[in-house]
């Protein structure tokens, strides 16, 4: 996920309360010891302990090209300890491990993290490099047999703590990874590819029932089939041809492709690809002939303006769940919020209201709903336009409430908007009744990257999209 900085980084820990039996292990990078240090201090009251990423090898003068110095790794690891909390030192499995840790497990550290992913490496796709940084690394299952035998390569040189990951995702990992006191604890991280946090509270129990008796391994792999695997395979980048890219105004187009995206539904969103630029995920706003209600915001949208009809791009997804949802459904979307909503309308039909705005006419996005909604209430800011009414759509809303008397209402738009939309239905509808969907950005889709989270700890692309207003924390 990107470096917020370390001043914002505490600002959210801040925010944080954790039972008291918890260990926060804060994760740390720096070239300098000073900035080491520093960052440290910053964060020093809200972490338990620090962890030293000595070992992430596609980050230029970081990580790994720190790890393989010793004596300025030493320097930066004696100025972490003398702080007085743990400090552990994350390693790869394909660094000289034992020469590393014959030379620092004596500066008074707690232990060491073994492995950080595999790397650098090329990752492309028909030619072309799939990251902005052109190379990244391997995680995930492909490296768990090298992580566990550079655990064990560790134990013969120390008795420290040994924090076993890579790739780790089931029981049986956990068993092998701790066995004869190699590893003392495990980390589960790319294992929880896809879940959401319900499930990951399901999954946890699974994996401890497996580590105690191997009989539970069909149920966990059961989960993972379930769950986790589809996943992957909707990941994949797949080639679409543009059939159209129509102009609705001078920064917002629809874009339609030739092909359907399979497996999609209402609420769920996919990502663009565009070699060389960048990917972005959209609301998906027609499945059958993938379309995108695209609104230009920077160089990948002016990019994505300017395809036509025969022009490729890629698209990986559909991401985030299908929420389940029944009886009169009110539809309350504002800008290209109401991209997300249509899908609704067209599952639902005539059991769907939608009371849509944006800024403008030739901003609002509202003659298709018309074809599957009972009734369309539309509004903008600026101006009187056949059936549209001035103004905004929380303006009118509490006497569509009491109209329609809908039984679930599903919003997505600008957040303010959407808080207004929460406060409103409130009055008529049970919270868990009011869902809605903010505009956020994600990485990954499948709930890795933490860069969609909310304040309450919430995932948008695994949770969501649409959420409650407790789960969005607004």
């Amino acid at each position: 996920m990107d470096n917020i900085g370390a001043e914002a980084f505490a600002a959210d820990l801040a925010k944080i309360k954790l039972p008291e039996d918890f260990f926060l292990m804060v994760s740390l990078f720096g070239a300098t010891v000073e900035d080491v240090v520093k960052t440290a201090r910053i964060l020093y009251s809200y972490a338990d302990g620090f962890e030293y990423n000595a070992s992430c090898s596609h980050s230029a003068g970081f990580g790994r090209a720190v790890g393989e110095d010793l004596d300025l790794l030493v320097s930066i690891l004696v100025g972490l300890v003398a702080l007085g909390k743990p400090v552990y030192l994350k390693l790869s499995a394909r660094m000289d491990v034992a020469a590393i840790v014959e030379r620092t497990k004596s500066l008074g550290i707690a232990g060491y993290t073994i492995t950080n992913s595999f790397g650098p490496e090329d990752f492309k796709i028909d030619g072309h490099p799939v990251l902005t940084n052109k190379v990244g690394s391997i995680s995930g299952k492909e490296i768990t047999r090298q992580a566990l035998e550079c655990m064990q390569l560790v134990r013969q040189h120390t008795t420290l703590e040994i924090i076993g990951t890579g790739g780790i995702s089931n029981g049986i990992d956990v068993r092998r990874a701790m066995y004869k006191g190699v590893a003392n604890v495990c980390a589960i991280g790319t294992g929880l590819t896809g879940m959401s946090t319900a499930q990951i509270a399901e999954y946890i129990p699974l994996v401890l029932e497996e580590y105690y008796s191997a009989e539970y391994a069909d149920k966990v792999n059961r989960f993972l089939a379930r769950i986790t695997r589809p996943v992957f395979e909707r990941m994949k980048y797949q080639k679409f041809e543009v059939t159209s890219n129509t102009a609705l105004a001078d920064d917002l187009f629809e874009l339609r492709f030739k092909q359907p995206l399979r497996d999609c539904g209402p609420g769920q969103f996919a990502f663009v690809w565009i070699p060389g630029l960048g990917e972005r995920p959209f609301s998906v706003l027609i499945a059958d002939r993938l379309s995108f209600l695209v609104g230009v915001k920077g160089t990948c949208t002016k990019f994505m303006q300017q395809l036509k009809r025969g022009d490729k791009a890629y698209v990986r997804g559909p991401c985030g769940n299908v929420p389940e949802v029944s009886g009169k459904i009110l539809l309350v979307g504002g800008g290209t919020g109401v991209a997300s909503l249509y899908l609704f309308a067209e599952a639902h039909g005539w059991d769907t209201v939608a009371v849509l705005g944006a800024k403008d006419r030739v901003h609002l996005y509202d003659r298709p709903f018309s074809f599957h909604c009972k009734t369309v209430y539309s509004y903008n800011e600026t101006e009187l336009y056949g059936v549209t009414s001035r103004g905004l759509v929380t303006d009118y809303l509490d006497n569509i409430f009491v109209r329609e008397k809908p039984d679930f209402c599903l919003t997505c738009g600008p957040l303010g908007m959407v808080k207004k939309v929460f406060e409103i239905a409130e009055k008529h509808l049970a919270p868990e009744k009011i869902l809605g969907s903010l505009e956020f950005h994600t990485d990954c889709g499948v709930g890795i990257c933490g860069k969609d989270a909310t304040s309450t700890g919430f995932r948008p692309c695994v949770d969501g999209t649409f959420m409650t207003r407790m789960q969005l924390g607004i």
